[in-house]
């Protein structure tokens, strides 16, 4: 349960004896993932701009889609299409966490802070495996089940949908 995630004896003990039993050096990277349930997708169509202007207009973009304070949360987009001549659009997943969330787990992994590189939401975490091996082709459903929840991802080129369900 979500209550007990605030501090978990069982996650530290766990890291520990993973520590204890693998040599993780200095300067390795560690990526650690969050539940899909815990994150917010929005997927929004922007003009074609140039890379300096993307960052401000996802900002505005992220005032208007995602329904709590920024000061609460910790947000962050991709892009997923290209601008392309005679294309008026491109496509951007903007993605959001509870700050709170965020907070309890970088709590639990303290061992793994200095090493942290990044935090990904498992389903983004997925979809960007796929895509930097390039295992599929075509069109392509991915079923994530973990203790809790469901994440469904369709993945077709670069563009993908995900959905979390609340039912493992």
């Amino acid at each position: 349960p979500e209550a007990n995630i605030s501090e978990s004896v069982s996650i530290k003990e766990a890291i520990q004896s993973f520590l204890t039993n693998h040599r993780i050096l200095k300067d390795d990277k560690v990526v650690v993932s969050i539940s899909g349930q815990s994150v917010l997708p929005r997927f929004i169509s922007i003009p074609p701009v140039d890379k300096k202007q993307l960052r401000g207009i996802v900002s505005y973009e992220a005032k208007q889609q995602i329904p709590f304070d920024l000061k609460d949360i910790v947000w962050d987009y991709q892009q997923l299409t290209e601008k392309v001549a005679g294309i008026n659009s491109i496509e951007v997943g903007l993605f959001a966490s509870k700050r709170v969330t965020l907070d309890q787990l970088l709590t639990n992994i303290s061992l793994l802070k200095p090493r942290l590189n990044a935090i990904q939401a498992a389903p983004l975490a997925i979809y960007n495996l796929i895509s930097f091996d390039q295992q599929v082709n075509g069109l392509t459903i991915i079923i994530n089940s973990e203790a809790e929840n469901t994440d469904l991802l369709i993945v077709d080129g670069i563009s993908f949908w995900l959905r979390s369900i609340p039912t493992s």
